[in-house]
């Protein structure tokens, strides 16, 4: 393949000169010649992806770099640079919307399990699901000259969510702004979430795996409603797919989700601050409210300066406390500290059940 290049005669070669069709009288003509195509390789056609392994490799792909050649110049040791993207898309969409994922300067580029994922999940593709993938080479080096496509390569590829997310009536099924349940560290397929059902009377829900609703669709196996009380309790039952609308009470739940048994577990719990800054010591609770609008838990209250917790349905087995290693709270944490006396208003976020955070401000 032939690509012009203008050189002029004080020896200033320019990109922008590519493509030229003539030439000044003080200028000389140079040809420019690439490699017609390149040549796309992989290390794995199917891959099964699972969460625990995210920082593994999951397939390399290799190919061989594009060359230049001039002639009737003395540019001959100029050489444009490459930038090469790998380019992913459903089979048969002729790469019309693809996943773009950068491969530097080549000629190799290891995708790991989890970067490969998030590709997969930004096409579209349903999680658990097998589906066929094309994925080719793009090269480019001038913007004024089209790019070069290596032919395309299948990949059959199953993806993971690490996310469920909750359709409920009491939101509209709406599944754009849905709650989440976020899958648990070190355990594949299992989920939970802190899910607030507002209203006066029974919600109903599913769960699913995509937000665009085109995945699979959890429900209960049976049909009993989900009751609000006795705080602490757990109410378990069976999955089917898509089963029965869950019911459930107006309360905040600790719902769990267990794709590997096929169950699913629902707990009303409340939520208190505790500690010795707070309104009744170490000896009380003081209860908190959820936010339905900033989707948190919280209250306003008094404090001393000194000591306080969260703790779960009036009891020590859930209660979230401080760690030097990381910047949320954790299980079975150290005492926080209210920053001193006066009346403020603490705030619990439970939207990840894996990293909750919180806050407190006059």
């Amino acid at each position: 393949m032939k690509r012009y290049i203008t050189q002029l005669a004080a020896g200033v070669l320019t990109l922008a000169a590519i493509g030229l069709s003539s030439c000044k009288k003080d200028e000389v003509r140079a040809v420019l010649t690439t490699s017609d195509s390149v040549t796309l390789k992989t290390s794995a056609t199917s891959v099964v992806l699972t969460s625990t392994q995210g920082a593994d490799n999951a397939v390399t792909y290799t190919w061989t770099p594009v060359t230049f050649q001039w002639s009737g110049s003395d540019a001959a040791n100029y050489s444009p640079t490459v930038t090469y993207t790998l380019q992913l898309d459903k089979k048969g969409n002729n790469f019309a919307s693809p996943v773009s994922v950068d491969a530097g300067a080549g000629p190799t580029k290891t995708l790991t399990v989890a970067s490969l994922n998030s590709s997969l999940i930004s096409l579209g593709l349903a999680p658990e699901a097998a589906a066929d993938v094309e994925v080719r080479l793009k090269a480019a080096y001038a913007s004024n000259v089209a790019p070069i496509y290596s032919p395309a390569l299948g990949l059959k590829a199953t993806p993971y969510s690490i996310e469920l997310y909750v359709s409920s009536s009491y939101l509209n099924n709406n599944l754009a702004t849905a709650p989440k349940l976020v899958e648990v560290d070190s355990k594949p397929r299992q989920y939970q979430g802190y899910i607030y059902f507002g209203g006066t009377t029974a919600s109903t829900f599913t769960v699913t795996n995509t937000r665009a609703g085109t995945g699979s669709v959890y429900g209960d196996a049976g049909s009993a409603t989900i009751a609000a009380s006795p705080v602490g309790t757990a109410t378990n039952g069976k999955l089917a797919t898509p089963g029965n609308k869950f019911s459930i009470a107006p309360g905040f739940y600790l719902v769990n989700v267990n794709l590997n048994d096929m169950t699913w577990s629902a707990t009303p719990t409340t939520w208190a601050i505790i500690g010795a800054a707070t309104p009744k010591g170490w000896d009380g609770d003081t209860p908190m409210s959820y936010d339905a609008t900033k989707n948190v838990l919280s209250v306003t209250a008094a404090l001393t300066a000194g000591e306080f917790k969260f703790r779960a349905n009036n009891a020590w087995s859930i209660n979230l406390g401080s760690s030097s290693s990381v910047n949320y709270l954790v299980q079975d944490g150290g005492n926080l500290k209210s920053p001193s006396a006066g009346t403020y208003t603490v705030t619990l976020d439970l939207s990840n059940p894996s990293q909750p955070v919180y806050n407190i401000a006059k």
